[in-house]
């Protein structure tokens, strides 16, 4: 009896003999991928090895290039020595030369503290918010900068700025960019043959006829008008929306509300002296009150009455005239010119010299000054706006600047609004990470635009098992001739034809992959992100799902999965039959992909095939004529000197698929532990090499991914788990089941444990360490870094020449023609 009890133990231990794969079949097909692909991979290693140090340019473009510097890419290492020397690297000199996410994506350690001192750097977007859905009351620059400040306090909050809308003026500084490229290029031709180029210029659009014309002489005109026009565009828009400026310092702008509320109510606080309504008038640019905006010099004539008792508003008035003898003074921006100035005090002017300005009086408010003045009400200037068609009409979102970490770390936190989705503030993104189309697209717009990116995600994700169960079917002749009959021949006929096909299944499976980033990141597009880094983050969970979906799950089931599917919608939990069927057999064939991903993958990357193939198509097509001609991106191209972005989403999502086969198949085929850690060798190795040497750290966003790829891989852990469960439930393995449980529920606990807290102080920067910044930037603190970078790029820049147009430049503003060089046949231009 007890001989029968263990004889069926054993025959339902853990995995049944027949469901190994077996070892020697899955030996040699290990051995094939890595005698095909391995060589490949050592070639190509060893040629980079070789040109590494010979073309630097290529393959040390951060030391190359002056604007991509890093001082750890001066040291070029050895031809071999690089291979260890870069791992002797420190995470805070990566940290500092490569961006956080450089660190996060090499070494996982110390989260926390590099995230943290990630937020307490003097970047832009740490002293910055952005604000969406911002309600009709405070759609304006000046009204967005009152309520922030009112919220904290006044030196705590630098800038506001509301986003318009301006596809006319946008589209003039696109065309004004074009010429000013145009005619950087025209230059140049000029200074390298010696002659001015010359076009024929129609006489009439259609017409045959025409007259050459000096093509630098002619463009330099037209890009005159254009920056006429672009000017007066920004200059209309900045007073139809009232911007409050910058330059002003915040004294000033804290006077100026004060001095404007008094004039609202009708009320002088001030002396002796009566105020004649027909001498106040408001300074340019200066904002104050409700949606009004008033031009000219705030100037305040007054009998010289006033004492030093101030006022209850804060205001004190310094001077020295006296009540016999009557003097005017003069008030600039908040100040009073002359023997007298308003400044913050704590005496104030008595009460009972407070007097009325009369009704009829405060008319003449509207006075023009001598460049022209203009009373422009927000909301009548919003409806002529939309009614006419025209730029300038406000967004409901903006960026708000502080000038302290501690402040812009609160009002991320804070709820400003009862109202769902209304003055919602989040973290901004670098400025030059700016989608400004989405930047205050509706909310509405916003959730139809996420409801459709899932629905064709998940529409590809059903279409796309077709190509991946074909492909890999390919890693089985067996079943691809099943599903093929016709090629039973062909492969009795051929018998390399095999292993042929066997070693094709996994390349095929790198393809597409490689194609998933450019069919996903269009539906992440239509989310209607506001920047590029949470773009990247929706990407990678879209790829991270497909990996987990379509590279493993659907390959493993590949076989039987079109004749299952009815079964599976039936009854879902067949599925983990059909897993358990499957997965044991299938460990060579991921073990195939994982070596062909890093040998093919890394190996390409290394060499920097695709960026010398398009570099060189950019310097036989592109304009080459100067250095700064040859190191711009061209039709698309770009050359050598500027490198693109590290795509950290779809590695990173290709790594979800390396923990996913680690997961699982460590258990089932312990050999997979040893060959993924030799990749990730090679990975780690290969990847630190162009992070340092290639790679700049332009799109770091601070690790973000990096807790979306954790969260991803505890979620990949409990897969694993319960899918190892049901293999041991279909082995009906009595004793596997009840120790395999509680690691499921560690795991849980786990996850949940973690996701309390550990990624919350992440987020944002604590209030202890925000102080400590904030203390030791207070002597040195200068908002260079930050002040006027979150206004619109077409509202920054009213005139633009091109930089090689040297005293043309002057020349060309008063009308006068552009000088050409002896020798050119341009003659004398008038």
């Amino acid at each position: 009896m007890e001989d029968l009890k263990m004889s069926d133990m054993m025959d339902h231990r853990l995995l049944d003999e027949e469901d190994i794969p077996d070892e020697s079949e899955m030996a040699s097909v290990v051995r094939q991928t890595y005698k095909v692909y391995g060589t490949i991979f050592l070639i190509l290693f060893t040629i980079f090895c070789v040109v590494r140090q010979r073309f630097p340019k290529a393959y040390n473009v951060r030391n190359s290039v002056e604007s991509l510097h890093c001082s750890l890419a001066e040291d070029n290492h050895g031809y071999i020595s690089w291979m260890w020397e870069l791992f002797f690297v420190s995470d805070d000199e990566i940290f500092d030369q490569c961006g956080m996410d450089a660190v996060a994506f090499i070494q996982f350690e110390w989260f926390t503290k590099n995230r943290h001192k990630f937020l307490s750097t003097r970047k832009p977007n740490n002293y910055t918010v952005y604000v969406g859905g911002v309600p009709a009351e405070y759609r304006s620059s000046a009204k967005l900068l009152d309520y922030f400040r009112e919220c904290f306090s006044y030196e705590n909050v630098l800038e506001a700025h509301i986003a318009v809308t301006i596809p006319n003026l946008e589209q003039k500084v696109d065309s004004r960019d074009a010429m000013v490229t145009n005619i950087e290029h025209l230059i140049n031709v000029e200074e390298v043959t010696g002659k001015a180029p010359k076009h024929t210029q129609r006489l009439a659009p259609g017409s045959m006829v025409g007259t050459k014309v000096n093509s630098i002489d002619h463009y330099t005109g037209s890009l005159k008008k254009l920056n006429d026009e672009v000017s007066a565009m920004i200059e209309k828009i900045e007073r139809d929306n009232d911007p409050r400026s910058y330059e002003f310092d915040l004294l000033e702008a804290q006077k100026n509300s004060v001095i404007y509320q008094s004039v609202q109510k009708g009320v002088w606080m001030g002396g002796n002296s009566s105020i004649e309504s027909d001498s106040i008038r408001f300074a340019p640019e200066v904002l104050v009150g409700d949606s009004v905006a008033l031009d000219g010099i705030l100037t305040v004539e007054m009998e010289a009455g006033f004492q030093d008792e101030g006022i209850e508003t804060g205001i004190e008035l310094t001077g020295s005239g006296t009540s016999e003898t009557k003097k005017k003074h003069s008030h600039s921006a908040g100040s009073l010119k002359g023997t007298g100035t308003l400044k913050s005090g704590t005496k104030h002017v008595s009460t009972k010299h407070v007097r009325k300005i009369s009704s009829q009086g405060t008319k003449h408010v509207k006075k023009l000054s001598s460049h022209g003045t203009h009373l422009a009400h927000g909301i009548a200037s919003s409806a002529v706006n939309l009614l006419m068609k025209e730029d300038g009409l406000p967004r409901d979102a903006g960026f708000v600047i502080f000038t302290n970490l501690k402040t812009t770390m609160s009002a991320l936190q804070m709820i400003h609004h009862p109202t769902p989705f209304t003055m919602q503030v989040q973290e901004a993104p670098l400025p030059e990470d700016i989608y400004w189309a989405n930047v205050g697209i509706s909310n509405k717009k916003k959730q139809l635009g996420i409801l459709s990116s899932i629905a064709l995600t998940t529409l590809t994700c059903l279409f796309w098992t077709i190509p991946v169960s074909f492909v890999a079917s390919l890693s089985s002749v067996s079943a691809l001739v099943e599903l093929f009959p016709f090629m039973e021949d062909w492969v009795e006929r051929s018998p390399w034809l095999e292993p042929l096909l066997q070693q094709l299944a996994p390349l095929l499976v790198m393809v597409l992959i490689s194609l998933l980033p450019v069919i996903l990141i269009t539906f992440a597009k239509m989310e209607a992100h506001i920047a590029a880094s949470t773009l990247e983050a929706s990407l990678f969970t879209k790829l991270a799902i497909f990996m987990i979906i379509q590279t493993f799950f659907v390959s493993i089931i590949s076989g039987t999965i079109l004749e299952s599917l009815q079964g599976i919608i039936d009854d879902p939990m067949s599925a983990v039959t059909l897993l358990a069927t499957a997965l044991p057999a299938q460990s060579a064939y991921f073990m195939q992909i994982i070596s062909v991903q890093t040998f093919i993958g890394l190996g390409l990357e290394l060499l920097r095939v695709t960026p010398l193939v398009i570099a060189y198509l950019r310097h036989k097509l592109g304009p080459n004529l100067t250095e700064k001609e040859r190191d711009k991106s061209w039709m698309g191209l770009y050359p050598l000197s500027n490198p693109k972005e590290f795509e950290h989403a779809e590695v990173l999502a290709e790594m979800i698929l390396y923990f996913m086969v680690t997961f699982v198949y460590s258990v089932m085929a312990p050999i997979t532990a040893y060959i993924l850690a030799f990749n990730f060798f090679l990975l780690s190795m290969g990847y630190r090499n162009q992070l340092i040497y290639v790679y700049p750290p332009t799109n770091d966003s601070g690790g973000k991914l990096w807790s979306r790829f954790i969260q991803i891989t505890m979620v990949c852990m409990l897969v694993a788990q319960i899918t190892l469960v049901g293999v041991l439930l279909l082995k009906k393995s009595i004793i596997g089941v009840p120790l395999f449980c509680p690691l499921i529920v560690i795991t849980i606990l786990f996850k949940q444990y973690v996701e309390q807290k550990h990624f919350y102080v992440t987020n944002h920067l604590p209030s202890v360490e925000c102080i400590k910044m904030d203390l030791k930037n207070i002597e040195t603190m200068d908002f260079s870094f930050v002040r006027g970078k979150y206004i619109q790029p077409a509202l920054q820049v009213k005139t633009s020449w091109p930089d090689n147009f040297g005293a043309a430049r002057e020349m060309a503003e008063e009308d006068i023609g552009y000088f050409t060089p002896p020798g050119s046949d341009a003659g004398d231009n008038p």
